[in-house]
């Protein structure tokens, strides 16, 4: 069986360069102002996101409302100079958000009782804190998993 042919002077050889053993990164990331119109962006995002990983429309209804309550509350104290980062993960059978706001001192914000309602109805796990150097939120989601015949 002959070789394959060299790639072309001046094009590296991708196979060779990639590693082997590493998985792929399906990350997906998204950096914007801390102004609340940016919401609609994270919302659409992860719908998606959720969509491609076989999401019923239920499961993408609760991860479209866990997303407004988590972003909402790190964008509540709206400063454009401040920098949100959103990253998507495919995590075991689901989807795992992580964002962050950074930024100058942030006010204090209080996590209320209704944000913990919220999102405990709606992923499968959470994790919401910040103080005056940062905000951060980890939501994870798993997939319903439908029973082989």
């Amino acid at each position: 069986m002959a070789s394959p042919p060299d790639p072309p002077d001046g094009l590296p050889d991708q196979a060779a360069d990639a590693p082997s053993d590493a998985p792929p990164d399906h990350a997906v990331r998204l950096s914007f102002p801390a102004r609340p119109g940016f919401l609609r962006l994270s919302r659409m995002n992860v719908t998606t996101f959720g969509s491609d990983l076989g999401f019923t429309v239920d499961e993408l209804d609760d991860l479209r409302l866990a997303v407004d309550e988590a972003v909402h509350w790190l964008l509540r104290d709206e400063n454009p100079a401040d920098t949100v980062l959103l990253e998507l993960r495919e995590r075991d059978q689901g989807v795992e958000l992580r964002a962050t706001r950074s930024g100058a001192a942030l006010p204090d914000q209080p996590v209320g009782d209704l944000i913990h309602a919220i999102l405990g109805a709606t992923v499968d796990g959470y994790e919401i804190e910040g103080d005056r150097n940062g905000r951060r939120v980890v939501l994870s989601k798993r997939r319903a998993v439908t029973p082989q015949p």
